[in-house]
């Protein structure tokens, strides 16, 4: 799913165009054990309820494409018969009203829950009517023809209100603290929106942090092997060129001009989540200077490290700010005038020098210099 897919249904998560379905929920304890579950129709909660569990809906469709939200896809031997995949069709197909199948899927995240927390599974089922587009980009409702039916799930750990004084209308006193469902730090929508159609072959992936805590749930839970994080991707990156600069004689430069290539990429191609093959991210490392076989060595290392599959450019750049750092400094600098970042050496000291285009609007820890 791209950013504009998953924007129009993060649209249908307002009261005033929700048609959500049906809801279910399963309340795990820090034992792994399933304490209760129970299931309705979502429009018939109160509307104060309704409106905390769409917040939870958007939350589950927020951050980055790439990193916070990623689409996987399932092999033909992933989608088999008693595999994962069959297994959230069924839950899919009987549209979260099936008890049983309800409670395996819950026994199931308890098992691989990979934190030892009280949490809440909280899964949809919703049918959305696509609008057809016209000529002119905008939406036709009589041109639908297709119909976008769904599940989403995310898990929402449950945790004890903070401590605090409630105001009684005489005296503030203590107040009893009661559990309360936080917003999702993991989940899934599937099938996946791709190209504004049901695609049953691939699901997206929301993860609240970026650092991979949830793989090994994924792989149980969603019968997939999920890509390599963001946080991943960035320091198998970073690693490899390291070892590739070492041997160039400006490796300030030439770093800078790989994220500057990298970064005009991105624009030229308008998508922030490209994906970036490594033939191009050869290209790239070799003409900002690396020596070819150590490109070539590089490009190697971060195929192993993803198993063949493509990084996000977005993962590995910066596209604000190039940092700096030594022992004893670190400059942050926008990302237009890294390029022009020299190391040089005066009288035996060692320096960076950062070229200033304005120097009459300089401060130092907020005080301006004249």
């Amino acid at each position: 799913m791209n950013k504009q897919e998953i924007t129009e249904i993060k649209k249908q998560y307002g009261i005033k165009n929700c048609a959500i379905q049906r809801m279910a929920v399963g309340y795990i304890d820090g034992d792994k054990q399933l304490k209760c579950m129970w299931r309705e129709s979502f429009l018939n909660l109160p509307e104060e309820e309704i409106f905390k569990y769409l917040e939870i809906l958007k939350k589950g469709l927020s951050g980055t494409v790439g990193k916070n939200l990623c689409t996987l896809e399932y092999t033909t031997d992933q989608e088999s018969s008693g595999t994962m995949h069959d297994f959230l069709m069924k839950l899919r197909d009987t549209k979260l009203q099936n008890d049983d199948v309800l409670r395996i899927f819950y026994e199931k995240v308890a098992e691989s829950y990979p934190e030892v927390e009280n949490v809440a599974i909280y899964l949809i089922y919703n049918v959305y009517d696509i609008p057809g587009r016209g000529d002119d980009n905008f939406k036709n409702m009589e041109a639908s023809d297709e119909v976008y039916e769904y599940i989403s799930c995310y898990l929402c750990p449950v945790k004890l209100e903070d401590p605090g004084l409630v105001y009684t209308g005489e005296k503030f006193e203590h107040k009893d603290r009661r559990w309360q469902m936080e917003m999702p730090v993991h989940g899934f929508i599937f099938p996946s929106f791709e190209d504004r159609c049901s695609d049953i072959h691939s699901i997206t992936v929301y993860n609240k942090k970026t650092d991979g805590a949830f793989d090994d749930f994924d792989k149980k839970i969603l019968g997939l092997e999920p890509v390599a994080s963001a946080d991943v991707q960035k320091q198998s990156f970073t690693t490899a060129l390291e070892t590739a600069v070492a041997d160039c004689q400006e490796p300030i430069s030439v770093i800078s001009n790989i994220h500057e290539a990298i970064l005009s990429n991105m624009e030229e191609s308008d998508e922030m989540d490209m994906d970036l093959p490594y033939d191009k991210l050869h290209s790239i490392v070799k003409d900002a200077g690396v020596p070819e076989e150590a490109a070539t060595v590089l490009v190697e290392e971060l195929k192993a490290d993803m198993d063949e599959k493509p990084m996000k450019a977005a993962n590995i750049v910066d596209k604000k700010t190039t940092k700096i750092k030594a022992p004893d400094v670190e400059i942050k600098i926008d990302v237009e005038h890294s390029t022009s970042i020299e190391k040089r050496e005066i009288d035996g000291v060692t320096y960076l020098l950062v070229p200033l285009s304005d120097t009459s609007d300089i401060e130092v820890n907020g005080v301006r210099l004249g």
